[in-house]
């Protein structure tokens, strides 16, 4: 075979947290755990991405030509499939950003600024930001205007701002898109405000902030827009506080983000099997 069930049996995982990192779906792809095959067929049929339903077919129909004995000795795999499954759909597919490029005037300190993590949820994105060297968030601008948070979504939908964890936030335009300008970094659709809409470094507050990005079709993957015509353009904008230098202004992400995978527990996973069919060899 040109590539192993223990390989697949991974594609299997990966493929499955692509399609559905919802709750309810994982549970129900775990129903199905009990036969790889059964899996990635179900997999293939659920899935709206015909990407991942071709990759899928593929996989099935390798598996459905593996021979006898190679299916058996990668049977324990099945037994340790949910749980790599569970723990990878956990820590897995959240995309990164990095707050490095600099348009405060006279300059807000060292970078990075802080990082950007968004995860796929029911109904949308989870949004984790950080701020580093306790810098906090600001409103600067003109009364009245201004942005903390400015970014682009794929498609522009209309969006809901949910369960931000600090209060005194809100969005601009009720979620609809529009043109938001962000000195440095261009126009924007999308923006969010800290501080109970108060101005200047005076009102700063918060340098941890986690909340929900709502709206139909919504991904991590929707927030790979650039702005335009920025210098550079960046995926997201952020006005700070910078505790450091005593200067406010807007920081930005400056590359394309990073996606974290559990290798680790896939190596685990995987070593566990070896085991197995050691010792099924041994006898």
């Amino acid at each position: 075979m040109s590539e192993s069930l223990t390989a697949l049996a991974i594609r299997a995982v990966r493929l499955h947290v692509k399609c559905f990192p919802q709750a309810a779906d994982l549970k129900q792809g775990l129903c199905h755990s009990n036969s790889i095959r059964k899996s990635i067929e179900w997999w293939k049929t659920s899935c709206t991405t015909g990407a991942t339903r071709d990759l899928a077919f593929g996989s099935a129909q390798r598996i459905s030509k593996a021979p006898w004995k190679e299916v058996m000795i990668n049977r324990r795999l099945l037994v340790l499939l949910p749980l790599v499954l569970v723990l990878a759909a956990a820590t897995a597919w959240a995309d990164s950003y990095q707050l490095t490029i600099d348009h405060c005037t006279g300059g807000c300190g060292a970078i990075p600024f802080g990082t950007i993590t968004t995860s796929n949820i029911v109904g949308g994105v989870h949004v984790e930001l950080t701020l580093n060297d306790g810098n906090k968030f600001v409103l600067t601008g003109p009364a009245g205007g201004g942005s903390t948070i400015a970014f682009n979504l794929v498609n522009n939908p209309t969006i809901i701002l949910a369960n931000p964890s600090l209060p005194g936030w809100s969005i601009d335009n009720g979620g609809v898109p529009g043109v938001i300008h962000f000195d440095g970094f261009g126009e924007f659709e999308y923006s969010l405000n800290c501080c109970f809409g108060q101005n200047g470094g005076g009102n700063a507050f918060g340098s941890a902030l986690q909340l929900d990005i709502l709206g139909a079709g919504i991904t991590t993957a929707s927030f790979n827009e650039l702005s335009t015509g920025g210098s550079p353009s960046v995926f997201f904008a952020v006005d700070i506080f910078s505790t450091v230098t005593g200067n406010t202004g807007p920081v930005g992400t400056g590359n394309p983000p990073t996606v974290p995978e559990p290798a680790s527990l896939i190596t685990l996973g995987l070593a566990l099997v070896g085991l197995g069919a050691a010792k099924r060899y041994r006898k």
